[in-house]
């Protein structure tokens, strides 16, 4: 049985980091390096690989020519490393093959994450992985008898282009400089024509966590 367990070894750089998952068979992920542009790209699909900034098709796998090559431990990894060291940033980071996209949050011991096979959300313990609840995403719907559209679980895949998974930080400026406020994840997915965007937000200060959708 895969451990779903995290080991954090170092204190993060900011309160919030997140955390992708991939099937636990794969050992490491490659970011292929554009020859024509040199510039990282980043991966939606294996069989269909261009870069994102000239939409050449000529790179390489080769670290040496400026690939990137970076482990996983037992299919995870985190946004930084044990030396707090940004292990791959977030444009560049592989959306092809994820299972499951996630915020950690070691104040609170608590991990938020967002199924990419069925939109779903799912709060965690951090260190020990036991679920502590599950989340479908809905809107309201009288013409329905259940009252309610569940959004999650209607399509195959979320998050499957590189356009379509969301990570960010909102900060406030001050006179003293900025103050990050909240980190949020999340994901688009098109349903009957619309857009279904679900954000998680954290406050950094307070640690609570905030589900946001918008479904237009």
């Amino acid at each position: 049985m895969k451990d779903n367990s995290v080991k954090i070894g170092f204190i993060p750089r900011n309160p919030l980091i997140w955390m992708a998952e991939y099937p636990d068979f794969l050992k490491e992920i490659k970011i292929p390096f554009c020859k024509n542009c040199n510039s990282l790209i980043k991966v939606s699909d294996y069989d269909n690989i261009k870069c994102d900034a000239c939409n050449s098709e000529n790179f390489t796998w080769d670290s040496s020519d400026g690939a990137l090559i970076v482990n996983l431990n037992n299919g995870f990894i985190l946004e930084f490393d044990e030396r707090g060291i940004e292990n791959i940033p977030f444009k560049y980071l592989p959306v092809a093959e994820m299972m499951s996209f996630s915020l950690l949050d070691p104040i609170t011991d608590t991990r938020y994450s967002i199924n990419l096979n069925s939109g779903r959300i799912f709060l965690s313990n951090l260190y020990s992985s036991e679920k502590i609840a599950e989340v479908g995403i809905g809107v309201e719907d009288n013409n329905f008898l259940s009252g309610y559209i569940e959004l999650t679980n209607i399509l195959e895949r979320y998050a499957k282009d590189k356009t379509s998974l969301i990570h960010g930080k909102r900060c406030s400026s001050t006179a003293c400089g900025s103050n990050l406020m909240n980190i949020y994840i999340g994901y688009e997915a098109e349903i009957n024509n619309k857009t279904l965007r679900t954000i998680i937000r954290v406050d950094c200060n307070t640690h609570v966590p905030s589900f946001c959708i918008r479904y237009e």
